[in-house]
């Protein structure tokens, strides 16, 4: 069920303002949109480069119509996005029509398929995790992570972190927009816990406040080696 309220209400997004509601901040034209991606590349990214190389294969989760999928394409060959909804995969179409290295695809918003076990060299996730109210959902997908990734390979994510607001502030907020806005938020050992749980060697985990009580975290982990 949150599976389905999930491509919903992606869905209905994606046709109100894709770009609105992939990042808030920058979608006041596709210029400032494509600028986004790539300051968030620089901002953001930064440590996880001397871990790859130029020939290794990418994958996005959470892809929406493939706004960092362009610059990761100047950087890897090979580079996929996967979303919950069909209708941002649409837009991708359009979005990504110049783009030959990059390929994506509607997933079923629990797992990676159809990847095969041991394919990718880097997953990551931005802005994406924040959004899904199910904490099992998120476990799944780092699960899946593991799976997908060869041994040596890297996953990259973000969370929100449990902040000073009380229960009853996050319940408004669930009430007032649509619960797949507001997504889970995590303890930082819960996570990293789940993370380590899963199989993953931990590489670095670095907090980010965003706004009084509201924080990121940012985990890399990587696949031991077999």
């Amino acid at each position: 069920m949150t599976r389905d309220l999930m491509q919903n209400d992606w869905d209905e997004r994606a046709r109100e303002n894709a770009m609105y509601y992939i990042v808030t901040n920058a979608a006041d034209s596709e210029e400032q949109f494509r600028e986004s991606a790539d300051a968030n590349m620089r901002a953001l990214f930064s440590h996880v480069w001397p871990l790859l190389s130029k020939t290794d294969s990418v994958l996005e989760i959470g892809c929406g119509i493939g706004r960092l999928l362009v610059p990761m394409a100047e950087k890897f060959e090979r580079v996929l996005g996967c979303d919950v909804s069909p209708e941002m995969i649409r837009l991708a179409a359009d979005y990504l029509k110049n783009e030959s290295k990059i390929s994506v695809w509607a997933n079923d918003g629990l797992s990676l398929e159809p990847l095969g076990d041991n394919e990718l060299d880097f997953i990551y996730s931005y802005i994406t995790f924040q959004h899904i109210p199910d904490r099992d959902i998120v476990v799944g997908y780092i699960r899946e992570s593991l799976r997908v990734l060869v041994p040596g390979g890297i996953f990259y994510f973000q969370v929100v972190l449990v902040s000073s607001a009380t229960p009853a502030m996050l319940e408004y907020e669930r009430k007032r927009q649509l619960s797949t806005w507001i997504g889970y938020h995590w303890e930082e050992s819960d996570i990293l816990q789940v993370t380590s749980n899963a199989g993953f060697e931990i590489v670095r985990s670095e907090r980010q406040e965003v706004a009084v009580d509201y924080e990121f975290l940012f985990v890399t982990a990587r696949k031991p080696m077999a």
